[in-house]
């Protein structure tokens, strides 16, 4: 028998999605995507796990503030309150503009490698 304890695969690290001062996103204000429509929000602050963002809400003249807002696909969700802070995630078209940053970078890093094979 070996002396060798069995240890528990390490659970995988979840990373929010990469996001930036001043992009816009869609907040959740119940942090669930069913329950209500989603308010546009703007990114104030980014930090490791969270964002704070300036929501704008339809009924109101003033921004809504919220500050340590997680990302809606963040596992941590269920055993955090969302009430507080609700849950943001990117709009449709920004996966649609990363997929063409991607295919712009490959086709220039084809063209570059091209040039630098003819030399």
């Amino acid at each position: 028998m070996s002396s060798a304890t069995a240890t528990a695969p390490k659970e995988k690290m979840w990373v929010m999605p990469e996001v930036h001062i001043g992009d816009t996103v869609l907040w959740f204000m119940s942090g669930v995507e069913s329950h209500h429509a989603p308010y546009p929000a703007i990114v104030t602050k980014v930090a490791e796990e969270t964002v704070a963002l300036a929501a704008f809400a339809p009924e109101l003249y003033t921004l809504l503030l919220n500050d340590g807002v997680r990302h809606i696909a963040d596992p941590r969700n269920k055993k955090i309150d969302l009430a507080d802070s609700g849950a943001w995630k990117h709009r449709p078209e920004h996966k649609r503009l990363a997929d063409l940053e991607a295919q712009v970078d490959a086709l220039m890093g084809a063209k570059a490698a091209g040039s630098n094979s003819q030399k």
